[in-house]
């Protein structure tokens, strides 16, 4: 979807894994959409992180990128129309 708005610069994704006796363990991910800045490198201009704690990497990285793109869609919603990310 980022190629529809014209951003080739990758997600960054930043996860956490704790460990808490009364939680077990868990991870906390936070994805940040980045764009390319000119000279300065990339910028964030969205962070997005999982919904709650989860069990495996796997899931906190799923639930932070759902999330990213449920926010994509919905801010760029006029540029998406037509295409197969319209919200």
């Amino acid at each position: 979807m980022l190629d529809e708005l014209n951003n080739i610069v990758a997600p960054m994704y930043h996860t956490k894994h704790y460990e808490d006796p009364a939680l077990d363990e868990y991870y906390v991910t936070c994805v940040h959409i980045r764009v390319d800045d000119g000279r300065r490198g990339r910028r964030t201009v969205s962070a997005h992180n999982s919904s709650t704690p989860m069990t495996t990497y796997r899931h906190a990285v799923s639930s932070a990128a759902r999330r990213a793109l449920q926010s994509l869609c919905h801010t760029n919603r006029q540029n998406l129309e037509n295409t197969d990310y319209e919200h």
